[in-house]
C-alpha cells in the first residue's frame, strides 16, 4: 500500500489530514482488487435430476411460501392442454411456460439460474387473469403418455413471482425457481360413431335452479348447479331429462365423467363454461357469461359453494 506523496508545507494540521485522506483512499483501491476466495466455501451446481413421476397438477408458490393458484396439464387425445388457475383473490399479469423430458434443458444464464423471458411459450395480460388455458404439442422423442416430463412454470402475481411447486432449477445457490413433475392421464379412446343424434344443452348438478320464468341474467330456461356442500358425485342432465355422466369437485379440480355415448362437441371451441358462487343465482344465468371456458373434461377452480356448469354435448345412438 506504498505511494509517494508531494506536499505542500502549510501546517502540520493541514499536512496530517491530507496525508490521513491519500492513505484511506489508497486502501480503498487496494480492497477493489480481486481477492482470493476459500473454494471450500463455493456451492458446487449440481443439474436437477429428471422426473421419475409426477402429477398433473403443480401448486403456484409466490415469494417460495405463499400458495396462490396452480398450474395443471392435461391430454385432450391430440395435444397437451396447459391450465394456469389463480386461487380466490389472487390474479396473475403474466405466465411463462417451459415443459420437456430433460429439466437440465430448461433456458439458464450463466449462473444457472433459470430465464423465465426465454421460455418458448409467454403471455402477459394487460387486464389481471384468474384462469388461461393454451394448448402444446406432446414432448419430442420417444415420450409417451405414461412417461412424466419436467415443467417450469412462472407467473407474475401482483409484485411477487411464482413458480410451479417442486425441485430447484439451481439447487447450488442464486434463483429458487423450480420445476415440476408432471404426469398426465392419458387420453382414452373410444369407438366410432356412426350415427349421432341432435346436440344438446348440459348441466352439472343434483340441484334444479331457482328462477324459471324469470328475466334476469340468463332467463327462464332450466338449469342444475353443483352443490359443494352435498358434495360427491352429481349427475350430468342433457337435454333436462337424459343422464349423460357425472361431475364431482376434488377439492382442486371439476371433474366430468360422460357415460358411454355421450362426448363433448367437437365442433365448438368452449363445450366447458364453468361459473363459481357462494349465493345460488335467483336466474339461469347466462353460459356466454361464465368466467371459465375451455374443452378440457378437469378443470382446476377454486373452492366455492356451488358451481353452474354448462356443457355442450352430443350423443351417439349407433356405434
Amino acid at each position: 500500500m506504498k505511494k509517494q506523496i508531494i506536499w505542500s508545507f502549510i501546517g502540520t494540521s493541514a499536512v496530517m489530514i491530507t496525508a490521513l485522506v491519500l492513505v484511506l483512499v489508497a486502501c480503498q483501491k487496494t480492497d477493489e482488487s480481486p481477492q482470493p476466495v476459500n473454494s471450500g466455501s463455493l456451492k458446487v451446481y449440481t443439474p436437477p435430476v429428471p422426473c421419475i413421476s409426477g402429477t398433473q397438477c403443480a401448486d403456484l408458490i409466490a415469494g417460495q411460501f405463499t400458495p396462490v393458484g396452480n398450474v395443471c396439464v392435461t391430454d385432450d387425445g391430440t395435444q397437451l392442454v396447459v391450465t394456469y388457475t389463480a386461487d380466490l383473490n389472487y390474479s396473475f399479469t403474466a405466465i411463462h411456460f417451459w415443459y420437456g423430458v430433460n429439466p437440465a434443458l430448461i433456458p439458464q444464464n450463466k449462473q444457472h439460474n433459470p430465464q423465465p423471458g426465454q421460455f418458448p411459450y409467454v403471455f402477459s395480460f394487460t387486464t389481471p387473469m384468474t384462469f388461461f388455458s393454451f394448448n402444446v404439442p406432446y414432448p419430442g422423442g420417444l415420450w409417451d403418455c405414461s412417461q412424466p416430463f419436467a415443467i417450469a412454470a412462472h407467473a407474475v402475481f401482483g409484485t411477487e413471482t411464482a413458480w410451479g411447486a417442486g425441485t430447484p432449477i439451481n439447487p447450488g445457490q442464486g434463483s429458487w425457481g423450480t420445476f415440476s413433475c408432471i404426469q398426465v392421464q392419458c387420453y382414452i379412446t373410444q369407438d366410432v360413431c356412426t350415427i349421432y343424434g341432435d346436440n344438446e344443452t348440459g348441466w352439472g348438478g343434483t340441484t334444479g335452479g331457482p328462477g324459471n320464468g324469470c328475466q334476469g341474467n340468463g332467463g327462464g330456461g332450466w338449469w342444475f348447479y353443483y352443490d359443494n356442500i352435498l358434495g360427491g358425485n352429481q349427475d350430468i342432465w342433457a337435454g333436462q331429462t337424459m343422464d349423460a355422466g357425472y361431475v364431482y369437485y376434488d377439492g382442486t379440480n371439476i371433474v366430468i365423467v360422460l357415460e358411454d355415448g355421450w362426448e363433448l362437441r367437437p365442433d365448438l371451441t368452449q363445450t366447458v363454461k364453468i361459473g363459481y358462487y357462494d349465493a345460488i343465482p335467483t336466474c339461469r344465468p347466462t353460459p356466454g357469461g361464465l368466467p371459465i371456458k375451455g374443452n378440457s373434461p378437469i378443470v382446476p377452480v377454486a373452492y366455492h359453494l356451488y358451481y353452474a356448469i354448462h356443457l355442450d354435448l352430443r350423443q351417439c345412438i349407433d356405434l
